[in-house]
């Protein structure tokens, strides 16, 4: 009985860990669709790992604190709280910083996940699907006025709305995608250009923002 219970946790826990991948990979496209898809992938994705270390009954802090990328974001979670503590909560109230701690188990997620799985080709392939979308989004909203989700092409021209999330995902996907085709030559010629071609839609849609923060960081990168 017992060893039928443990396999059903760990099968439980592959399921978990599926879900885990695909939402989080799945993040850049939430920011395209607005606030409530990126934070219900945020919010899916730390909870899922919480609910998988619970069912095997394991600290996985342990072994996630052994990895240094983690302590970027530890850091900037203590900087917050210490923050709130000695400035007092903003204007949005204190639960509003509280609950940045959904951003350190997303982080805590993927990391403990790359344990055990590849992520790399998710990710990449989520930014892909992220900068693509938007580009969808941007070309439909100039064309007929509003985009997918009805939102009106102004949306696109202001520096608090659309245009800065595009123009962040921008400058972070194009310096990735471009090291990866320098470093992949030797890739088939169809991926190779697919690459080079989803940097591409990146550099576009981070100069069609005219953010300039985000244009210096993008040729930075």
């Amino acid at each position: 009985m017992q060893s039928l219970k443990n396999d059903t946790a760990i099968k439980r826990a592959e399921y978990l860990d599926n879900l885990i991948l695909y939402t989080g990979a799945a993040v850049p496209v939430g920011m395209i669709i607005g606030n409530i898809g990126f934070e219900v992938m945020i919010a899916l994705t730390g909870l899922a790992w919480l609910i998988r270390s619970f069912l095997l009954r394991e600290n996985p802090f342990s072994r996630i604190f052994m990895k240094p990328a983690i302590l970027t974001w530890a850091a900037w979670l203590c900087c917050i709280f210490l923050s709130l503590a000695i400035n007092g909560p903003g204007a949005k109230g204190v639960w509003h910083d509280i609950v940045y701690f959904r951003f350190f188990f997303y982080a805590c997620a993927m990391i403990d996940l790359s344990t055990r799985k590849d992520i790399t080709v998710y990710m990449l392939w989520g930014l892909a699907a992220g900068v693509s979308f938007a580009a969808f989004n941007t070309i439909m909203a100039y064309g007929v006025g509003f985009d997918l989700f009805g939102r009106a092409w102004e949306q696109y021209t202001i520096k608090l709305r659309i245009a800065a999330r595009i123009a962040a995902m921008g400058a972070m996907t194009a310096p990735v995608f471009w090291g990866w085709a320098m470093a992949s030559r030797s890739e088939k010629l169809k991926n190779w250009g697919f690459i080079f071609v989803i940097c591409g839609i990146a550099v576009l849609n981070t100069i069609h923002t005219r953010i300039r923060t985000a244009i210096i960081a993008l040729f930075a990168g």
